[in-house]
């Protein structure tokens, strides 16, 4: 056949043919007992080394990400391998993983009391100042209790 007379491979065909070689290396990986090469700093499976050792040509690490059974395949393999202890970021990794969630976690808390205690003081400038509002409003009352009571009594107006 000349190269005219090739019929191109389809997208579906292509993410078919990729989880077929993803399986087909996680279990010649799994009889050479290797994975420990294939492990990164975080305790995953290097997805660069996996992507370009699977299948004849390799496939691209986005596919990691577009193609979902080849995703569910590697999220499959990784907890199968976190199961048996195969999967284990380094000490160090996971020390800084640590310190880094500790420090994200510490700026959260002290953004979020900052801003309950700007709202706090939100709400009492605004208590404070309905306090005024009600003190005033009482201060009218008083003013016109005494005609009101004199007009609902006798029905008739006080003079000024």
């Amino acid at each position: 056949m000349n190269a005219v007379n090739i019929k191109p491979q389809s997208a579906a065909d292509r993410a078919k043919e990729i989880v077929e070689d993803f399986n087909s290396w996680a279990k010649a990986r799994e009889a050479a007992s290797d994975w420990s090469d294939y492990v990164n700093q975080h305790g995953k499976l290097n997805r660069s080394k996996v992507a370009g050792e699977c299948g004849k040509r390799g496939f691209a690490t986005s596919c990691f990400r577009t193609n979902l059974d080849l995703k569910h395949a590697v999220v499959a393999l990784e907890v199968r391998l976190a199961a048996s202890d195969q999967l284990k970021a380094s000490r160090p990794a996971q020390k800084a993983i640590n310190q880094a969630t500790d420090d994200l976690l510490v700026k959260r808390l002290t953004a979020a009391k900052v801003s309950a205690e700007a709202r706090a003081k939100e709400l009492e400038e605004k208590l404070a100042a309905l306090k005024a509002q009600l003190h005033d409003q009482n201060e009218t009352l008083k003013t016109f209790r005494h005609p009101d009571d004199h007009l609902s009594s006798t029905g008739r107006l006080l003079r000024p």
